[in-house]
């Protein structure tokens, strides 16, 4: 039935990525086929934009090499998918240690969560490890070093 309406508007596959409110209020008289169409369009956006992508642009594969390596050392079994969202995304293997804090980023290239957990794990085992002098360093001054800064104040200088 929405087919017929698609055709008699002229609305291609690609249009639907450009569809506004409007729009559908324009296309969709009743508010429940609205409504229900929107719904049915937000779940198979990212479908809709990976089909739009591959007739645009060419990817290179070898910039999801890493990304696929670790989907399949966590026998992720939605692997091939996953990368298909990296790739239509434009997240190759250089911008995936960004993801590791990256929550909503994460959750839309890896819908699962068990998949999406275990591959954030895997990110932060890979992420360096301070030494105990770097954590020295960074650690704030105790209670002695706090009693040298004010008396180090204290003190007059002559110049």
């Amino acid at each position: 039935e929405y087919l017929k309406l698609f055709k008699r508007e002229n609305v291609t596959d690609a249009d639907l990525l450009l569809l506004m409110d409007a729009d559908l209020t324009a296309l969709f008289v009743s508010l429940g086929p609205r409504m229900r169409f929107r719904a049915w369009l937000q779940r198979n956006m990212s479908k809709l934009r990976r089909a739009h992508d591959k007739d645009t642009k060419t990817v290179d594969e070898s910039e999801y090499r890493m990304i696929r390596e670790i989907l399949n050392r966590l026998q992720i079994a939605d692997a091939a998918q996953i990368v298909a969202n990296f790739m239509s995304l434009g997240v190759n293997d250089k911008m995936v240690k960004h993801l590791l804090h990256c929550n909503d980023e994460l959750k839309e290239l890896i819908p699962d969560m068990s998949a999406r957990i275990r591959f954030r794990g895997y990110l932060a085992a890979q992420q360096p490890t301070r030494s105990p002098l770097q954590t020295q360093m960074i650690a704030p001054p105790t209670s002695s070093v706090q009693a040298n800064i004010a008396g180090n104040a204290q003190s007059q200088f002559l110049y």
